[in-house]
């Protein structure tokens, strides 16, 4: 793709020629038929060569943009994928942020009664079990192993009620509320 200088010369170029170009038709008309049709004649040659320059710059302007816009959808894109590999690759090497995760999605429930259910990995269960297991089974709270809870994220079950911070669930709001597309959320096989 041409830079702006380029673009910007091949413009100037391009008005001097047909400038130039009907310039000299113009003389050379004004000479066959007397002055005044010559004039008004390369003035209407030039006006069309100069209409015809300004439609092939605005086709390349629109070229450029969907180009940028291209580009722009490819960053975010290759963007999106490094940030969901260094999470999971955080996620294996310091499990324990599955904590915090379990914490602020159980604090985004209404008080509750009855018996809240906590579906999780069963990698981070074992975790969760560990650091907060007595706290939850003070409050009533069962925690189910899901293997088809990607390591790093929790479902939450009371009553008609459900909270879903599965990792998934999560970058897809990231990525929704970016305007990205997320076909790349589909668990690894």
């Amino acid at each position: 793709m041409p830079t702006a200088e380029e673009i910007e010369r091949i413009h100037s170029e391009a008005q001097e020629s047909g400038y130039a170009a009907g310039h000299a038709a113009g003389y050379e008309t004004g000479l066959a038929n007397g002055r005044d049709e010559g004039y008004a004649e390369g003035v209407a040659r030039g006006r069309e060569e100069s209409t015809r320059l300004e439609a092939l710059m605005q086709e390349l302007a629109q070229a450029l943009s969907q180009s940028d816009q291209q580009l722009a959808d490819q960053l975010l894109t290759l963007a999106v994928e490094l940030a969901s590999q260094v999470l999971r690759h955080s996620l294996r090497i310091q499990p324990e942020l599955i904590l915090p995760v379990v914490r602020e999605a159980i604090a985004t429930l209404p008080a509750h009664h009855g018996h809240p259910l906590l579906f999780l990995n069963p990698d981070d269960a074992a975790l969760v079990r560990s650091h907060l297991g007595e706290q939850l089974s003070h409050n009533a709270w069962r925690i189910v192993e899901d293997a088809a809870i990607t390591a790093g994220g929790c479902r939450i079950e009371i009553g008609a009620s459900e909270v879903d911070a599965t990792l998934q669930s999560r970058f897809r709001r990231v990525i929704d509320t970016i305007g990205a597309r997320s076909d790349w959320l589909a668990p690894p096989r």
